[in-house]
């Protein structure tokens, strides 16, 4: 069965969901790329610092690629970002998820 998002509050909740998802990561990633650069405020090892930050920023380049058009598309209702964005958002969504097992 195929759910709406016309008809239902479905569509509102999965875009809160995408807007909270959006607004945590990119504040939570972001204060951990500003304070590692600019106040070394964790003091680990400088290989896991650096693992850290790559980690973080990989995180935020995943909420503005794929998340991002994720949550504008639920808002219009349609894909407005075109058939090749659309590819690049499906490769930028499972990626991480495969360059995470090895």
């Amino acid at each position: 069965a195929v759910v709406s998002t016309q008809s239902t509050g479905y569509g509102k909740i999965l875009a809160l969901f995408d807007f909270l998802t959006l607004g945590i990561g990119l504040l939570g990633n972001s204060v951990v790329i500003y304070s590692s650069k600019r106040y070394r405020a964790i003091s680990i090892d400088q290989v896991c610092m650096l693992f850290l930050e790559h980690l973080a920023t990989s995180e935020v380049l995943i909420l503005v690629l794929h998340n991002f058009p994720i949550f504008v598309s639920v808002l219009f209702k349609r894909w407005i970002f075109g058939p090749y964005f659309c590819y690049f958002s499906a490769f930028i969504g499972t990626m991480p998820f495969v360059v995470e097992i090895f």
